[in-house]
């Protein structure tokens, strides 16, 4: 239950009914509200001379919210300007509006670059949960490398490619097309050519390291799953690349 906001400081508790009030906004308007929120704690968290330590937690203990929320809102607001939420929300021909939680996810990613990738990714289908994982994976792929690391992120690698390979395949499609069969195809056009940038970023990677490598021979020799992977990748004729535009 919420608590009351009776005992804060004058000031934190006009934050505290502000945000309140934007909470109880309607859901048409949910994303602009919660990145309002985010604002004001942004202010408060920025603001400790004015608002006292700890003042976020005292937000939310009155608020009835948990303290990480309002973080999360914080942190959202600190990442996108509002005109750059509104722009996510939005679906387009070829790609599904975000949720909040999806900016919530993205928010945690500090690279730019790296934020504005994964949410062309995510607008082109992935789930909340999905987005998590993708992030996780990234976060765990950039870790400083040691040979442990190397093979595990290399039988991912072929561990997915031979996944797809099998299934990537498109077969004849006859026209007229459906509405909704030819959104599916803006979609997956999109998909197939973000998928070949990604196989030739790793088939660059994995030639200049074939090739850089001292004992390139013995790994050659030793190296059918890394062939694998370029096979499966490989180019604009690849596998996973049919029916790409």
């Amino acid at each position: 239950m919420p608590g009351d906001t009776a005992t804060l400081h004058p000031a934190l508790r006009t934050k505290c009914n502000a945000v309140r009030r934007l909470l109880a906004a309607a859901d048409v308007d949910e994303c602009r509200a919660r990145h309002a929120v985010g604002v004001i704690v942004l202010d408060v968290q920025q603001s400790e001379d004015k608002y006292g330590k700890r003042a976020v937690g005292a937000m939310a203990a009155a608020l009835g919210v948990e303290r990480s929320a309002l973080y999360c809102h914080g942190q959202v607001a600190a990442t996108f300007k509002l005109r750059e939420v509104e722009s996510l929300l939005r679906a387009t021909k070829s790609e599904r509006p975000l949720s909040w939680w999806h900016l919530c996810v993205l928010a945690r990613v500090a690279d730019p670059k790296e934020r504005d990738e994964l949410a062309r990714r995510a607008r082109r289908g992935l789930s909340v949960r999905e987005l998590k994982r993708v992030v996780r994976q990234e976060r765990e792929g950039s870790a400083p490398d040691g040979v442990g690391s190397v093979e595990r992120r290399l039988r991912t690698l072929l561990s997915v490619t031979e996944s797809l390979r099998g299934r990537a395949t498109l077969g004849e499609i006859a026209a007229p097309l459906s509405t909704e069969a030819a959104e599916l195809v803006e979609r997956v056009v999109a998909a197939q050519k973000e998928l070949r940038e990604i196989c030739e970023r790793n088939l660059e990677r994995l030639e200049a390291v074939r090739g850089g490598d001292k004992n390139g021979a013995q790994l050659r020799k030793a190296g059918s799953a890394r062939s694998t992977v370029v096979a499966a990748s490989g180019g604009k004729s690849g596998l996973l690349l049919a029916g790409c535009a």
